[in-house]
């Protein structure tokens, strides 16, 4: 009878230990499913500051082309003044 009961309680003792380790690794996948999505997230922030960045430096750049070509503009008109 103890024998029996001695190895109830280690089976017992068993499945919690198997259950404490599935918690236990439910917890980790939680948590690296959390860092992957914020890397991400991390990521599409990212994408859109360069693509951001990138649209203003084609703004930039045609605002120095438009000077360019009314300077030039005028230039010429100043020549044919002359």
């Amino acid at each position: 009878e103890q024998d029996r009961i001695a190895a109830q309680q280690a089976e017992q003792q068993r499945i919690a230990a198997e259950q404490a380790e599935a918690q236990r690794q439910a917890a980790l996948k939680a948590e690296q499913d959390r860092i992957v999505a914020q890397q991400a997230e991390q990521a599409r922030i990212a994408e859109a500051q360069r693509q951001a960045a990138e649209q203003e430096r084609l703004r930039i750049q045609e605002e120095q082309r438009r000077i360019a070509q009314q300077q030039a503009e005028a230039c010429c008109c100043a020549m044919r003044r002359c």
